[in-house]
């Protein structure tokens, strides 16, 4: 299990590390340029025309690691579904800033929209076509409570408010970026000692795309992840705690009550 972890975060890395030039390259020549708010602080100003959508970077060495290892369960398919689903949000917002030429993409409403549209898909498949239990257990005790239908009203919470979350989290560079990756270490330690071998697996995975972001933004700001990147970052928290080994928690009843509450925490601290 620990060499197949370490391989999955290592995979993800170099992937990233192999692709972040020719993916920098054909940003700049589809000129998908980051677009600074005028009301914005003079401190990213020097971002303005830098390469955005660089949360490709993301999905491709996230979704290479994971296929690599331990296969296509559904617990990991289900985990890339939430992650491509919102990505594809964030391309959509990002694209409407590179056409328009401002900072503004998506209203909050359309975006709001997506994200549900996303959750409700997510919850559907969990409900009807997994048949998922609605168990959530209790962290460091050995309550368990069936909460029946509003289990996947709070799966969908969860789900949209780590997104905006992770949203509100970004705007130094890496801050969002190296935040999630030492957040999925975290997830790693749990899944592992829960014995959710393939989200682990996930996790790692997703740790080693977010340090090769954060390096890319360590120096020099070579490109920025854009709502591409951070809407990839935010659907991860939310979806972690509904996976077991075998993508289903019927039988062991062990569902963290507090995946993803790492960002909304601070989120709400520091507002």
């Amino acid at each position: 299990m620990f060499n197949t972890l370490i391989l999955g975060f290592v995979v993800s890395l170099v992937v990233g590390l192999a692709l972040g030039p020719i993916v920098i390259k054909k940003l700049k020549e589809f000129h998908a340029r980051q677009e600074e708010r005028e009301e914005g602080p003079e401190s990213h100003k020097y971002k303005a025309g830098t390469p955005t959508m660089g949360g490709i970077l993301i999905l491709v060495a996230l979704t290479v690691s994971c296929l690599v290892f331990n296969g296509a369960d559904i617990s990991k398919l289900l985990a890339l579904f939430l992650t491509l689903g919102n990505g594809c949000i964030g391309f959509l917002d990002d694209s409407v800033k590179a056409l328009k030429k401002r900072n503004l993409g998506l209203t909050a409403k359309q975006k709001l929209a997506a994200q549900a549209a996303v959750s409700v898909i997510f919850c559907f498949i969990l409900k009807g076509v997994l048949d998922f239990p609605t168990t959530l257990w209790i962290p460091l005790t050995a309550v368990t409570v069936d909460l029946g239908p509003f289990y996947y009203i709070l799966v969908f919470f969860m789900i949209v408010g780590a997104t905006n979350a992770v949203n509100l989290t970004d705007g130094l560079d890496g801050l969002a970026a190296g935040s999630c990756a030492i957040t999925s270490v975290a997830y790693v330690v749990i899944a592992v000692a829960l014995g959710y071998g393939n989200i682990a697996v996930f996790g790692a995975a997703l740790a080693g795309a977010c340090l090769k972001l954060s390096l890319l933004q360590s120096t020099s700001c070579e490109a920025v992840y854009g709502r591409y990147g951070i809407s990839c970052f935010g659907r991860r928290p939310g979806g972690y705690g509904c996976f077991d080994e075998d993508g289903n928690t019927a039988h062991s009843g062990r569902r963290p009550l507090c995946h993803g509450s790492t960002f909304r925490y601070f989120t709400g601290y520091f507002l």
